[in-house]
């Protein structure tokens, strides 16, 4: 087992995952600006965008605790490994779609 790949793998999760909580306080202020009566279907790419930040930031997690687990325990590191390149595409998106968001408005 490589431990420097699987401690690699820790450290980048634990850094995206605080990546994430910056794309959502962007996403979290821009939602909180608009009106108390604004429609629904303004808001809605708000709050999906927000629920994907969240999921991408739980398997930040996951993907950290997998990584400490193959480290401690002498495990496999390919769970951690596949978890990891998931999270990757998911932080591109968040970060692409909180961009278009950001700029559009």
């Amino acid at each position: 087992m490589n431990n420097d790949l699987v401690i690699g793998i820790l450290s980048a999760s634990v850094a995206l995952a605080g990546l994430l909580l910056v794309f959502l306080s962007f996403i979290f202020s821009a939602y909180q600006s608009f009106p108390a009566d604004t429609q629904s279907d303004v808001l809605r790419p708000y709050q999906i965008t927000a629920w994907s930040a969240i999921v991408v930031f739980t398997l930040c997690i996951i993907d950290a605790i997998l990584s400490l687990t193959c480290v401690l325990w002498r495990l496999s590191y390919w769970a951690a490994t596949s978890v990891f390149f998931i999270t990757i595409i998911g932080v591109l998106e968040v970060a692409t779609v909180t961009f278009v968001m950001i700029i559009r408005r």
